[in-house]
């Protein structure tokens, strides 16, 4: 055991809807972690076929909380973080249901955590599900001139050479781990608007601005299911679209100011435009004009 003293509390927050088999194997596989001290808390946002009683039933030893309706990655995290938060744990973690999580996943991220103060946020080494040697999410860098959200060796092939935890920009929602004190600090979870995407970018920015650091650990290691949530159906990706433009001018404007503020939105503009052009060519005016309104509601926002 790492531990010499009593493992810190840690609730784990999975937020289920419309994905029954994802969130049975996403929980199966933490049940099989080394660390101890866990409660898991599983929110079903407003699924069809009574998803969250089917859970419960499953698993009667877990907290299952069910909302009426689809509030939300962000609001739907937040249902599950405010009740976590009447326990007063140590720690908790936003986990996505459509990932399998390694056996030491939970002990690795704790240990980095507890070894420095400073730190606010921990996050996994993240592989593709089917393709279970190649990296999705190996920590976030903001580049507003490429991104402007980049997953550090996303479709490289990992060569586990370096286990070192390192300082980045940000750590995805996917499997983001923040201390409660951290939490209380900066007064509020994900913000509600993103409804989602980037909310998980603009809680550690926020977290970052408070004077705390984002970590990656590669020794923790979670397989993702990449967008099992919103599937291959073109208007589900147009939905998605809609709402990433829309946010990221969102985010801009509600984690800048003046010069800065204009000039990253500048940069973000010209990446949008040239991401619409790049969809034009392949005929589908469906993404772009998603792309148009994001952007035009971004700035309404």
């Amino acid at each position: 055991m790492i531990f010499k003293m009593k493992q810190p509390l840690v609730f784990i927050i999975i937020l289920n809807w419309n994905g029954l088999n994802e969130t049975i194997e996403c929980l199966e596989s933490v049940l099989k972690v080394d660390y101890k001290n866990y409660k898991i808390v599983v929110v079903d946002n407003g699924s069809k076929d009574a998803e969250g009683k089917v859970l419960q039933t499953k698993y009667p030893n877990i907290n299952i909380l069910e909302n009426k309706t689809n509030l939300g990655y962000a609001e739907g995290n937040n249902v599950g973080m405010k009740y976590a938060l009447k326990y007063n744990p140590s720690y908790i973690l936003f986990l996505n249901n459509d990932v399998i999580v390694d056996r030491n996943w939970l002990t690795e991220l704790i240990k980095v955590t507890e070894s420095n103060k400073k730190i606010g946020i921990v996050g996994p080494k993240i592989y593709y599900y089917n393709n279970p040697n190649v990296i999705w999410f190996g920590g976030g860098k903001i580049d507003y001139s490429k991104g402007p959200f980049i997953h550090i060796g996303q479709g490289e092939k990992d060569n586990k050479n370096n286990n070192s935890p390192q300082k980045v920009d940000y750590i995805t929602g996917c499997s983001l781990l923040i201390k409660t004190s951290v939490l209380k600090k900066i007064g509020d979870g994900f913000n509600k608007k993103y409804f989602a995407y980037v909310e998980d970018i603009d809680l550690n920015v926020r977290v970052n601005h408070a004077g705390y650091l984002s970590y990656f650990v590669p020794s923790s290691k979670i397989w993702h299911k990449v967008s099992a949530a919103t599937g291959g159906e073109e208007k589900a990706n147009t939905l998605k679209e809609f709402l990433k433009a829309r946010n990221l001018i969102f985010f801009i404007k509600t984690n800048f100011k003046g010069n800065i503020r204009t000039n990253l939105i500048f940069k973000c503009l010209f990446l949008k435009i040239k991401e619409i052009n790049m969809r034009l060519r392949y005929r589908n005016l469906s993404i772009p004009i998603a792309i148009i309104k994001g952007i035009y509601y971004g700035f309404l926002y």
